[in-house]
């Protein structure tokens, strides 16, 4: 018996757990309001002192705050969100009381209004309750002008969220299990309150849950254990520069860089002696590493005061430290300067017609960059020869504009080169139109390595026994748009054009590639089938056996060999779909038991209530 009591005092000697067991606090709801994003109205509708809040997939939530005073100077174990169900059930089984299961509960970034919206969907001008469009109606944004609730929610603007399931509700309550760092961040003054949305039912149904003005009202059930009455170390190293990538029409911008403390969960900024808005503040960093940010909408080229300090998870906050800093220019746009066209070419009474009133073609190029000379030629002859001379470091393509016919008009639309199999005829038999006229577009493909300077070149147009000269006066500068896509147009198709490996395929991807574009083609089917050649052969146990046709389709994309004869030779397809969807490498059917039916007419609704969690639904294998 000694020996055992020895071992139990030895054990809380090394082990404080012992004596200090998780403490429930329980939260109570400060203030709540139903919004929606359903339509135009509903967008400006704040029902902060209804009895309900409606949550309905991503067009209908609730905002909640809770008083959290007494989790201050704490550890926090685990939290739970209690909601009470107030109708609106469909096909929930008899006696469950709702179609929810599934939530998302996020932390707001910025501060909002309850107000003083009675009714469901009221226009709050008395108490200017949050909307989804204003933080406070008629009185304050989100963030900025025009921002809405999703800027401050669901990881936008500094903000945390979680995705749980909740099961079913037990004696008329849902526990809603939370990440405890959305608690954390409340505690520590990095969040306003929480979202709350529904993540399984539809807009077929209406689900509703009790407010503080109703007969159940929300509330926090947290575990916590300890005191934790210790600040972190301030923020060390805090430095400031300009930042004009960031900078817009009206601000600047500047470039924040400091050593995280240990133990530092938020921080907490002031500028020029003003908290900054929480939205504007990230989550600390590593402790230790050196974490950059950037403050954006602030007044451009302006000097400023700058004081940061860190705050721990139990909302312990250091002193300030301390910086001066000025913020960039805001972006200036050089006004555009359009051209006046007139109607009638000047050489309207020659066969070959410029764009517009002018006889040479004047235009300005980047080094890598490509220029379009366009034209017209109206004459019918069976031998039109077109040339380019004089260009040092500019190459060309030419291309004829096969017309389509829209209603009763004729109108050039696709690009189509121009070779010797293709030639340039008036009229053109091949396309059947009549016209008796060809579109004719020149691209002169300006090399990255092209010496700066003034190009003046000669287009000459041949047809038959005559010909006609215009001069093209080209300007190249120094700037070099570089090789790889940093914007990227994305042309997105089911399946390869011409099937994965041919030759229209890749022909397809090279028009794409000499425009600056991509085309990014989803390799299966919506109902989940692979199409031929569009992914690597697989065993029944999901593994590759074979990478040989599948590199032989795609491989050239990949390493840009197909690329070679295009300007940007080389350069590989900036974006390409992997085959992994719910079918591949492995069927999704043969490897999911939910546990319940998934047949009859409102089997999607029924799943979604009774489904076991994936994890415990899906195969291993799978």
């Amino acid at each position: 018996m000694k020996n055992t009591a020895a071992l139990i005092i030895l054990a809380l000697q090394l082990c404080p757990a012992f004596l200090a067991a998780a403490e429930p606090i329980t939260c109570v709801d400060t203030r709540d309001v139903w919004l929606s994003c359903a339509t135009k109205d509903e967008a400006d509708s704040s029902s902060g002192k209804y009895p309900r809040i409606k949550l309905k997939v991503l067009q209908e939530f609730g905002l909640l705050d809770f008083d959290v005073s007494k989790l201050k100077g704490r550890t926090i174990e685990s939290a739970s969100l209690f909601v009470a169900p107030d109708g609106g059930e469909r096909f929930a089984p008899k006696g469950r009381g709702s179609d929810l299961r599934w939530f998302t509960v996020s932390t707001i970034s910025s501060e909002w209004e309850e107000g003083l919206g009675a009714e469901n969907y009221a226009h709050d001008d008395a108490g200017h309750g949050a909307t989804f469009n204003e933080a406070s109606y008629k009185k304050r944004p989100w963030t900025i002008p025009g921002s809405k609730c999703w800027d401050v929610t669901l990881g936008n603007g500094n903000s945390l969220r979680c995705d749980v399931d909740a099961g079913d509700p037990k004696n008329g309550w849902f526990e809603i299990p939370l990440d405890k760092r959305l608690l954390q961040a409340r505690v520590a003054g990095a969040s306003h309150g929480f979202m709350l949305m529904d993540g399984s039912t539809g807009i077929d149904r209406n689900s509703l849950i009790s407010t503080r003005e109703g007969k159940h009202p929300p509330y926090l059930l947290v575990k916590v254990s300890g005191e934790k009455t210790t600040a972190p170390a301030a923020p060390l190293n805090l430095s400031s520069k300009p930042a004009p990538n960031e900078a817009s029409l009206e601000h600047g911008a500047a470039e924040i860089s400091l050593t995280v403390p240990e133990g530092a969960f938020a921080f907490q900024i002031k500028l020029n002696n003003a908290p900054l808005p929480r939205w504007q503040i990230p989550f600390a960093a590593k402790a230790g590493s050196t974490q950059t940010f950037f403050l954006r909408h602030l007044p451009p080229d302006a000097d400023f005061k700058l004081e940061v300090a860190a705050i721990d998870d139990a909302g312990n906050m250091s002193e300030f430290s301390a910086a001066t800093g000025r913020s960039s220019a805001k972006i200036t746009v050089p006004a555009i300067q359009i051209q006046p066209v007139a109607e009638t070419p000047a050489h309207a009474e020659s066969w070959l017609k410029l764009d517009g009133a002018r006889s040479t073609f004047a235009e300005d190029a980047a080094r890598g960059e490509l220029v379009t000379v366009p034209f017209r030629i109206e004459k019918t002859a069976a031998d039109i020869q077109i040339e380019v001379s004089n260009m040092a470091g500019v190459s060309h393509r030419v291309w004829r504009c096969w017309p389509v016919k829209v209603k009763d008009k004729w109108v050039s639309e696709y690009a189509i080169p121009v070779t010797e199999k293709l030639p340039v005829k008036i009229p053109d038999e091949q396309n059947k139109s009549g016209l008796q006229y060809a579109d004719i577009v020149i691209d002169l493909i300006v090399a990255p390595d092209a010496v700066p300077g003034i190009r003046s070149g000669l287009v000459t147009v041949k047809a038959g026994a005559e010909s006609r000269n215009f001069p093209v006066e080209l300007h190249i500068h120094k700037a070099v748009i570089p090789a790889e896509i940093h914007f990227n147009p994305e042309l997105n198709a089911y399946d390869e054009p011409g099937g994965a490996g041919s030759e229209r395929c890749l022909d397809a991807h090279r028009i794409a590639h000499y425009n600056r574009c991509s085309i990014n083609a989803v390799p299966y089917t919506q109902r989940g089938d692979m199409h031929a050649g569009a992914a690597p052969k697989v065993d029944t146990d999901g593994h590759v056996t074979d990478w040989s046709s599948y590199d032989k389709n795609f491989g050239p994309l990949l390493d840009g060999s197909a690329f070679k004869d295009n300007p940007r030779a080389g350069i590989p397809v900036p974006v390409f779909y992997l085959p992994m969807n719910e079918n591949w490498p492995l069927p999704m059917a043969a490897n999911y038991h939910p546990g319940c039916p998934l047949t009859g007419q409102d089997w999607k609704p029924k799943h979604d209530l009774l489904a076991k969690p994936p994890e415990e639904a899906f195969t291993k294998e799978y």
